[in-house]
This record gives structure tokens, sequence and C-alpha cells, in this order.
């Protein structure tokens, strides 16, 4: 983020800054989200169990996504990857952009 912060002041593009301005937090707050309201609408078939594990325990055990079963520790990496990704893709091409109009 810093070096793009100064090939932006070096190239004097600012609609660079302001687009990783914009796009970091909403990248950053999509796993916030999806954490926070991902069980709102999950079913609780056996009641006498409470309704919310601990992170370790997402980690350690199964969860069921789409009707299959897969690792919590897949599910979070699935999770953060698809978030951060297009964040970074979109800093790669911003980079790239700037290498072009300089050229």
């Amino acid at each position: 983020m810093v070096s793009v912060g100064l090939l932006d002041r070096v190239l004097g593009y600012g609609s660079m800054g302001i687009s990783l301005a914009v796009a970091t937090p909403i990248s950053g707050a999509m796993p916030g989200l999806m954490a926070a309201v991902g069980g709102a609408g999950s079913r609780d078939p056996t009641p006498w169990q409470r309704p919310w594990r601990s992170l370790r325990e997402f980690l350690d055990g199964d969860v069921e996504v789409w009707g299959a079963r897969m690792r919590g520790h897949d599910a979070l990496t699935q999770l953060v990857v698809m978030s951060w990704l297009p964040a970074g893709l979109a800093t790669v091409f911003a980079i790239i952009i700037a290498a072009v109009r300089t050229t």
C-alpha cells in the first residue's frame, strides 16, 4: 500500500489513491460482514446446543456449506482469498495502467 501511494505521488495521478482508499475498506469489511451475518439464516437442528462457536472450534471443526461439509480452516481460507483477491488485482491493474501512461 505504501509503495502504491509513493508511486501515485511520483507519477502524479490522484485517482489511484482515491481508488485504493475506497477499495481497501470495502474489501476489509467483506469478511467481517460475512462473519457477523453469516449465521443469521442458518438452521439450528439441535436446540440444546449453543448457537455460537468460538473461532478455534470453527477452524478445527466441520462446516456445512451449500449442503457439503468441509473443514472450517478451508472455509475461512476461501473467505479471505475471495475478499482480498479483487483488491489485489485492482492494485496490480492500477500499477500497470500508471506504468503504461508514463511510456
